[in-house]
This record gives structure tokens, sequence and C-alpha cells, in this order.
């Protein structure tokens, strides 16, 4: 791609430059592994098993245009845990939730001040939304279970929760405090108001992981899952072609 036109801008708006798309293969590489089954935390709380399973077993294409927003997510990231101590930044944890190995990588640990922190970007459209709202329920059910893992793995349990909000055009971070919430609830929690629990697919995560059933077996999550005021979660995911054609729907 690099040693082609393609990989060359000569229409202004239209081009991807090499390294953008180099990034965002690594990034997607490196939440979904090629044939390793896994159940990732935020499957749990604020995505779709399906479409994660589908990553993990199938071999996909992806619209670099259309992860633009998560690339830039991730860029924040780096760049506010630069000055960190490696090991309070991205770190690595597991535990068993109703008997269910879960991973995930939590953001920020503050120990000293019992803390759990999570970095978020977003637009100004948004920022008028949480700064109404406050933090989304999702992100609340994450920090909760990060908190859970947190413990398991080295056995210190934070106390509180912050979101730190980085938008378009604002001025420094916007800090979101997070009330954590008791496994129980966060088992019992709905992401984006659908038809289905935590628990719910936890239990068909790890059904698939045992190879119980193919990923094709699961139910479409996100069809339920109201991710915007009008849209469900189906509709920008990078593996729904995949997922309807399986399941006999239009694509399109």
């Amino acid at each position: 791609f690099a040693m082609t036109d393609c990989g060359d801008c000569y229409e202004p708006g239209v081009g991807i430059h090499p390294d953008y798309a180099s990034d965002v293969l690594e990034q997607e590489r490196g939440h979904y592994r090629f044939g390793q089954r896994a159940i990732g935390m935020t499957d749990l709380v604020s995505g779709c098993p399906r479409a994660s399973a589908i990553k993990h077993d199938v071999e996909y294409a992806v619209d670099p245009l259309a992860v633009n927003a998560p690339l830039t997510g991730t860029a924040w990231h780096k760049y506010v845990e630069m000055a960190a101590d490696s090991k309070d930044v991205e770190v690595k944890v597991s535990g068993l939730v109703g008997g269910s190995e879960v991973i995930t990588s939590v953001d920020r640990l503050r120990m000293e001040r019992g803390l759990i922190e999570d970095w978020k970007t977003g637009s100004d459209f948004r920022a008028k939304y949480d700064k109404l709202n406050g933090p989304k329920p999702e992100w609340i059910a994450q920090l909760s279970l990060g908190a859970e893992l947190v413990e398991q793995t080295l056995k210190w349990r934070p106390a509180r929760g912050t979101i730190w909000a980085k938008y378009a055009s604002g001025v420094g971070l916007y800090p979101m405090p997070a009330t954590l919430i008791p496994l129980a609830d966060i088992l019992r929690f709905k992401p984006w108001q659908g038809d289905s629990s935590t628990a719910d697919h936890l239990k068909w995560m790890e059904r698939w992981r045992q190879n119980e059933v193919p990923w094709s077996d699961m139910p479409l999550f996100g069809e339920s899952q109201h991710t915007t005021k009008e849209g469900v979660n189906c509709d920008n995911c990078v593996v729904r072609n995949i997922c309807f054609e399986a399941a006999g729907k239009a694509m399109f």
C-alpha cells in the first residue's frame, strides 16, 4: 500500500496515509487476536458479544475512515500516559466473574487516592450531554467491573472512579466522578437499554469460549442496544456485513 499511488493523497480530503492505515490494523489486532478466544470486560458491559466473537474468529476488513474517532481516543490515551508511571497506566487485570475469566486493561490507577480512572474523548455536542447528564451508565459499569478485577489481581480495591473527558474544542479535561456499583448490579445491568444483561453476555461468551456454540449461533445483541437516540449498536459495527449475512439479514 505504501509503495502505490493509493498511499499518496492526490485529492484533498480522501487520502489514507500508510502510517494511519498501519495504526488502524495494529489497534484492531491488539484488541482482537485472531484465533485466540478471550472474554473482554468491554464486550460484557458496553459491547456486543457476537461482534467480539466474530472479530476473534474471522479475518475481517476495516474501513480506516470508519474508525477515525476511536483512533483519536487511542492517540489521546497515549499522550496523557507518557509522563505517568508505567505500572499505573494501561494496567492488565483479570479475574473470575460468575465463574468465567474476564480480562481488561485499566486506563489509570491511583492507589494512593483509591482511584480507578478512565480517559474519554468526544465531540462538543457530546460535551453538552455529558455535562448535563453525567457519565454514561456503561462507563460506570466499566469502571466498577474494572475495580472488581483490580482487587482480584492486585489485592486492593478502588473505592472511587473518575471519567476524564477531553472534548474537541474544550480547554483542559472535564472530570466526572462515578459512584462504583457492586458486582451483582453490574451483572443485572443491561447495556444501552438492550434486551440482554451483562450476565447474559457473560453466559454466551463463555459458551463460545468453550466451543459449545459458534459465533453464528449467538443472538444479535446489538439490534436492541440503543447507542444513540435514533440508532443501534449494529449501525456502525465493522463486522456488520459478516454478522448479517450469517443471520440471513440484508447487509445494507
